[in-house]
């Protein structure tokens, strides 16, 4: 489990971002920070599974209903990233 300190307006792009950095993860997404389109997390891509297939991430045990880069984080929340091969289905 990793600890990263969160500041005012963080968003779960910009922990991802600095976890990935900071251990040298491959990230692969388009836009900009307002508008974020995440692709393929260490080389591992939407569709390479199947057509159903992507990342999509949780935010204290709950998936969230927003992209990564608008939902704004609290102290003490827990994120974890999730590869699905069945839109999420497959991960309940």
């Amino acid at each position: 489990e990793e600890i990263v300190l969160i500041e005012e307006n963080d968003t779960v792009f910009d922990i991802l971002v600095e976890a990935a950095k900071k251990h040298s993860i491959q990230l692969d997404y388009s836009g900009t920070s307002d508008t974020v389109y995440l692709s393929g997390i260490n080389y591992i891509y939407e569709f390479d599974f199947g057509d159903l297939s992507g990342w999509l991430y949780k935010v204290n045990g709950e998936t969230a209903s927003v992209g990564c880069d608008r939902y704004i984080l609290s102290d003490g929340d827990n994120i974890e990233w999730l590869y699905s091969c069945e839109m999420g289905n497959d991960l309940n």
